[in-house]
């Protein structure tokens, strides 16, 4: 990863109803239209969103990338006000997994986490002759703040006196397991990208189980010396 900084600002690691410390709501951010009054709850043990502090809420709805700063890398999922989900995994401009489904949320037996259940899964390309089958998964997760800045990766060179696009996040969301994978059966059952063949060492695993909200993300930019000082 080519981190150009990183915050020494402690992590909040929220537990179900928040801390009530108004510093760890700053990072939150109203994500498309409010969750509807009428979302339909599944039962007692499901959370409905309207019962969320916004401080939670706004961190769990929306788009979440692991290492977004990557090009030719993608590893999204999006958790929609109307609990519509949709999840695409790919890499080395080959899109391997896109689909589309509904997500809800409850307690998990730890109670610094939630679980996020992942039901009806759907390939999102039928329509164009793919025949992926996916099944539906519940996966464990704790919400983290912080600050995050990452060097944006492109292709081409960069003229050496050129600024170093960055992108800083605030908020991200650390899976127990990476749910991508948890579309599938098994190992054997998903389909590889070219990530999967070049980056096996356990520090790239590690960070596809970690989604960055991309709802207050920032981009920016750094002088070229800052790099050759990392």
């Amino acid at each position: 990863m080519n981190s150009v900084s990183s915050s020494t600002a402690p992590s909040v690691q929220e537990p179900p109803g928040g801390t009530g410390n108004p510093q760890s709501q700053v990072f939150g951010r109203e994500v498309g239209s409010s969750a509807s009054s009428n979302i339909a709850v599944k039962g007692p043990e499901f959370l409905s969103l309207n019962t969320l502090p916004p401080s939670i809420r706004n961190r769990i709805v929306g788009t979440h990338c692991a290492s977004p700063q990557l090009y030719d890398y993608v590893h999204r999922i999006s958790l929609n006000a109307d609990q519509s989900a949709e999840l695409v995994d790919g890499g080395g401009q080959c899109i391997i997994s896109m689909a589309r489904g509904q997500w809800s949320l409850s307690k998990s037996l730890d109670p610094q986490k939630y679980t996020l259940h992942i039901t009806n899964p759907e390939d999102d390309r039928k329509r164009r002759g793919y025949s992926s089958t996916y099944r539906s998964f519940n996966v464990d997760f704790i919400i983290d703040t912080g600050e995050w800045t990452n060097v944006v990766q492109s292709p081409g060179k960069r003229r050496p006196d050129s600024p170093i696009p960055t992108l800083t996040c605030f908020s991200r969301l650390i899976f127990d397991h990476d749910p991508l994978k948890l579309l599938y059966n098994d190992d054997q059952s998903r389909p590889v990208s070219l990530y999967d063949l070049l980056e096996k060492d356990g520090e790239f695993l590690a960070r596809e189980r970690v989604f960055y909200a991309m709802s207050d993300a920032v981009e920016g930019s750094r002088p070229p010396s800052l790099l050759a000082d990392q």
